[in-house]
């Protein structure tokens, strides 16, 4: 679908890496955008509207690559809100400068509702940040169940697409129990 070039300032995991914000012409925010329009070709037949982005193990960039798909989707004119799922090592409100709590988890424990937990995003108009919430002891069990499934139904339903930053596949179930519930996973 795309290959986005490696970066060696990257690979420091401390810092957010959010290209498409702060260097919107470079080749890496364009591969962003190259990746969109293969998921825009993908979903001619089949609408691509909740996405799961994963990898096979930590440090490969799936955060990377949520967050700045999801400004590039934003950027195109799209209702997006990114979600992180990654319920065992969030960075995902590290990218955007959000606040990591309330979040998915406090949705799903009835702590807060979708609309309190749900943050816009600075800097990027249409881009809307569900960060992951206080962490759970069973994360695989919360995202199993009913209520996870109904939320990510209510996502879709507000809005055109819903990017999901999920744990990596290997080292824990997580990612597996996400993709039953989306139109496509990338890893």
């Amino acid at each position: 679908l795309g290959i986005v070039p490696r970066v060696a300032s990257w690979r420091d995991e401390a810092a957010s890496h959010l290209e498409t914000r702060a260097n919107p012409r470079s080749a890496a925010s364009e591969s962003y955008r190259t990746l969109l329009t293969s998921l825009d070709f993908l979903s001619i037949d089949h609408p691509q509207r909740l996405i799961q982005i994963t990898s096979a193990s930590p440090g490969e960039g799936k955060t990377t690559t949520a967050a700045n798909l999801a400004v590039a989707f934003a950027d195109a004119g799209r209702r997006t809100v990114i979600v992180c799922c990654d319920l065992r090592r969030p960075r995902l409100h590290r990218f955007f400068d959000v606040s990591a709590d309330p979040g998915f988890t406090s949705v799903l424990l009835g702590s807060h509702d979708l609309d309190e937990a749900t943050v816009a995003a600075p800097g990027t108009p249409g881009l809307h940040v569900l960060a992951a919430g206080p962490m759970p002891a069973n994360p695989a069990e919360l995202l199993r169940g009913t209520r996870s499934r109904d939320l990510l139904k209510r996502l879709r339903a507000e809005y055109d697409v819903v990017i999901l930053d999920s744990p990596p596949v290997l080292p824990v179930a997580d990612a597996l129990v996400l993709a039953g519930e989306v139109d496509a996973t990338l890893v």
